[in-house]
């Protein structure tokens, strides 16, 4: 008898870890959801040793027919299918992550597909985001180790949306827009060697950053205590390694000195680069997802800023939300692989 339920499994490839989950066709719940450490300094081998087990035993454990797989790739180039130029994941160059898959998870009879990180976070955005006027214009940033970028543009001769993907299916790195520097910040260069990057300010690893420089200082900080407090903290680390967005975004609550100098840094320059998509894609909605948009000093922050910031399109028009999907990274991708196969 034929199973009655059918899903495709999304995977969100991250710096940091791979989430995954089983999405049912005409359904946003996320089943199974499961945080994988992606583990980047041991390259795409032990990666798929690790991955794949974890693949398998969902859709054994699934009550239904796994039809595909989808997969949000940061730094993709659609022509190679391969992982190019990647700043944050430097063993993966070259890697071609679909045919691994396919090779590995032969009962999926070559159903895998794949897109930039944050185009497919926008799929999700734009389909199941319930934003009033993402019909119009949508863009976005995804907040992770680095910064993803995605904007559908409304055709106006059509009345349909239409995302740019470039010569080589490698377009949306907006994240490596060039941005002016926060004023008075830590020079950072992005991993891609440029200094300017938004990504360089607004990324996680950013705030990392930020947070390890004002740790160094010797001043005291309320971000210190925040790391210890933490479940995880291990006392025989330095602080220095332990510390994550949200231990600053704790301390920023709180109103630490130095907290809410890092959010003024980061809002700083997501806001700038929010204004250059503005001006490029005279977008309706622009979405913040990813980890740090829970944050809601942050997200109130890009507004204040982002209303100061001068243009030809006016930027006050533009709404700045926070993503209200559980993980648009994961839902992405398994509604593009269900949208082809399902």
């Amino acid at each position: 008898m034929a199973k009655e339920n059918i899903g495709a499994i999304g995977i969100d490839l991250g710096t940091f870890t791979s989430d995954i989950a089983i999405v049912e066709r005409g359904s946003s719940e996320l089943i199974n959801l499961t945080k994988f450490p992606t583990l980047v300094d041991e390259g795409p081998e032990s990666y798929m040793k690790r991955i794949v087990p974890v693949v398998n035993g969902m859709k054994n454990a699934y009550d239904g027919e796994i039809c595909a797989l989808g997969i949000g790739i940061p730094s993709w180039s659609g022509v190679e299918e391969a992982i190019m130029n990647s700043p944050n994941m430097k063993k993966f160059n070259g890697f071609k992550i679909l045919g691994a898959f396919r090779l590995m998870l032969p009962w999926l009879e070559m159903k895998v597909v794949g897109d930039n990180d944050a185009n497919v976070a926008g799929f999700a955005e734009e389909g199941y985001g319930n934003h009033h006027g993402a019909k119009e214009g949508i863009a976005g940033y995804t907040l992770g180790g680095g910064v993803g970028f995605y904007a559908f543009v409304l055709d106006p001769d059509t009345g349909k949306l239409f995302m740019l993907t470039g010569r080589k299916k490698r377009a949306g790195e907006g994240g490596h827009r060039a941005v002016p520097p926060p004023p008075g910040a830590p020079e950072r260069k992005c991993g891609c060697g440029y200094q300017y990057c938004v990504e360089a300010g607004a990324s996680a690893n950013a705030v990392i950053f930020y947070a390890q420089h004002a740790l160094s200082s010797g001043k005291p900080t309320l971000i210190t205590e925040k790391v210890r407090q933490d479940v995880n903290y291990n006392e025989r680390k330095s602080i220095l390694t332990q510390v994550t967005p949200i231990h600053v975004e704790q301390a920023a609550n709180d109103g630490d000195e130095a907290a809410l100098q890092i959010l003024d840094w980061l809002s700083w320059s997501l806001a700038h680069g929010i204004r250059g998509v503005i001006q490029d894609f005279d977008p309706v909605i622009f979405t913040i997802s990813g980890g740090m948009s829970h944050w809601k000093g942050l997200i109130r922050e890009i507004r204040k800023k982002l209303r100061t910031l001068d243009g030809v399109v006016p930027c006050r028009e533009v709404k700045v939300v926070a993503s209200t999907l559980e993980n648009p990274g994961i839902l992405g991708p398994a509604a593009m692989a269900l949208y082809k196969f399902a």
